[in-house]
């Protein structure tokens, strides 16, 4: 099945996507915030898993703690949803991010477009979100170009 996106371009390869948009080509390489997609079952696998706190259970849940959801996501209040102002992709923390690793849903985290951040953005995201944490530079995961 196809993720469904109301607001983004991707293509989905192995399993990981590759970003198509105005920053494909520049040479400092952009990651995204993740998003999840209209394809989640609500099982609450990802929940515990992220070492920010970025996931809700939903929209209004999100947003009525003060964070941001794009456009688009969890629409209805039925679907999870990732806050991108909290999302570091897992870099600093893990090698890949952690909510699509434990997914049951193929392809339902992804890389949101809309939110374009680069590697050292992330890094220094997850250090102010988590001071107490050791941010390890090297975790990185293979989406990620330098």
């Amino acid at each position: 099945m196809t993720p469904t996106l109301r607001h983004s371009t991707m293509v989905a390869t192995s399993g990981l996507v590759n970003r198509v948009g105005p920053h494909c080509g520049e040479k400092e390489a952009r990651v995204m915030a993740l998003l999840i997609t209209d394809e989640c079952i609500s099982c609450g696998a990802c929940l515990p898993e992220c070492p920010n706190e970025a996931i809700f259970e939903t929209r209004s849940d999100a947003e009525g703690k003060g964070n941001h959801v794009g456009d688009g996501q969890g629409v209805g209040d039925n679907i999870y949803v990732i806050t991108h102002d909290r999302c570091t992709e897992c870099v600093g923390h893990f090698d890949e991010p952690q909510c699509a690793a434990v997914c049951p849903v193929d392809n339902c985290c992804i890389s949101d477009p809309a939110y374009p951040e680069t590697t050292d953005v992330l890094l220094d995201k997850a250090r102010k979100l988590n001071p107490e944490k050791n941010i390890d530079p090297a975790k990185v995961w293979s989406g990620v170009r330098n």
